[in-house]
């Protein structure tokens, strides 16, 4: 059976990772809380070497300053997801995902009783023009929360273009609703990168211009003047452009192993110390510090670098190899992904995906029918779609499980 379902890294790096237990397990023979703290971590932040660490790290891999009052460790992306929707909001909220979404977070958002629905994306991600005309219209009330993967998204492998995340951010200011910015796969690109979107939040191009630091926004493609204007009754209060709005919510599942339950919160001091005043974060004194402890030898001695880059190779040839085999077919639509796990691909009518996907299973293959990705949608609107994964199985395997899609799918044609 090929598996081009299962969202799951492939390379694990076992042996970076035996060494780094050895490395830290050497500063923990010490016996001294200075070279391996075994305390509650004051701060709830994260162990300050770990902190220390993900800045140097992060701020290398996107090639602009990142903040260590800015970083606040988490046990992954759905512990941040949850951390924020427990700090950040109250039963009966309205939270807003792009449709199509990843799968699995609806339930994080009903776990809160909050009121989940979705605004459609397109070729260029999540449409802000759509957004901004339910939110004026008033036919929808201003959502507390807007919950979005700009790139490479799951299961679109869209990413998020820099005129959209400019046009979210200014939205979120206008309205008063927080973005929380899944950025899992932000490092996992081979093409040019897009500015992240927290970096399009006002709060973080203070600090930026506090420090001197240099932005990475000059780097983005030319985008219209008005997409940076404020109608003059529209105006963000000073309070939003302060605080932020933007979370980065980030993870070591994608980029180096899903069993080490460790991630990441980016956001503004504010923000971070409104999360950190919950009270499961208080009591436990803070996420996951051994672990952090851990992962801070691969940050220092560049290994985690070298994995990611190994990563995207890997990953990159996954996709030409998903690609070259869905446009030899001749009878799907897709847009060729730049970086992530995933490829959306539309099946020719009138096949669909949930009819599909017994009879691929009798052929040796497996793959996430469309509808599974739409929590607020009618399903009949996405059975023409299937998701894809490129990232668990190895090339040949890849390969060989799309001809076996387009077989199904021929004999499906040939049938009707």
């Amino acid at each position: 059976m090929i598996d081009l379902r299962t969202g799951h890294p492939r390379r694990l790096p076992h042996r970076a990772l035996a060494s780094a237990c050895r490395g830290a397990a050497a500063r923990l023979d010490t016996a001294s809380e200075d070279s391996f703290p075994l305390q509650y971590e004051p701060s709830c932040f994260g162990t300050p070497r770990f902190v220390h660490a993900l800045a140097q790290f992060l701020s290398e891999a996107h090639g602009v300053r990142i903040f260590e009052n800015n970083l606040m460790a988490t046990n992954g992306v759905s512990h941040g997801v949850d951390l924020c929707v427990s700090a950040m909001s109250t039963p009966g909220d309205l939270v807003l995902v792009e449709e199509p979404t990843y799968f699995l977070v609806r339930q994080i958002f009903l776990d809160h009783n909050l009121e989940v629905h979705g605004v459609r994306g397109d070729a260029d991600g999540l449409d802000t023009a759509e957004l901004e005309r339910l939110l004026a219209s008033g036919k929808m009330r201003p959502p507390r929360l807007v919950y979005v993967v700009p790139s490479h998204g799951n299961p679109s492998g869209i990413s998020l273009s820099p005129s959209r995340r400019a046009h979210l951010v200014r939205l979120a200011l206008r309205y008063d609703f927080l973005i929380l910015s899944d950025d899992v796969y932000e490092l996992l690109g081979w093409a040019e990168p897009t500015p992240r979107l927290i970096e399009y939040d006002p709060k973080y191009k203070q600090q930026l211009a506090a420090a001197g630091a240099e932005p990475s926004l000059s780097s983005a493609p030319s985008e219209p003047a008005d997409v940076y204007a404020y109608p003059a009754a529209a105006q963000p209060k000073q309070h939003e452009v302060d605080v932020g709005v933007v979370v980065s919510i980030g993870s070591f599942t994608k980029i180096l192993a899903p069993g080490l339950r460790l991630g990441w919160l980016e956001a503004s001091p504010a923000l971070l110390q409104q999360i950190r005043a919950r009270g499961y974060v208080v009591s436990g004194g803070g996420m996951a510090p051994f672990t952090g402890e851990i992962v801070a030898e691969l940050l220092v001695n560049g290994e985690q670098m070298r994995h990611i880059r190994q990563l995207r190779e890997d990953l990159e040839a996954g996709c030409t190899a998903l690609c070259n085999e869905l446009q030899a077919a001749g009878c799907f639509e897709f847009t060729r992904p730049q970086g992530g796990y995933f490829c959306w691909v539309r099946l020719p009518d009138p096949i669909q995906a949930t009819a599909l996907r017994p009879k691929a299973e009798q052929r040796g293959m497996v793959f996430l029918p469309g509808p599974i990705c739409t929590p607020t949608a009618n399903p009949l609107s996405y059975e023409s779609y299937v998701r894809l994964c490129f990232a668990y199985c190895n090339v040949e395997d890849i390969a060989e499980g799309v001809r076996r899609l387009s077989a199904c799918v021929r004999s499906e044609q040939v049938g009707a």
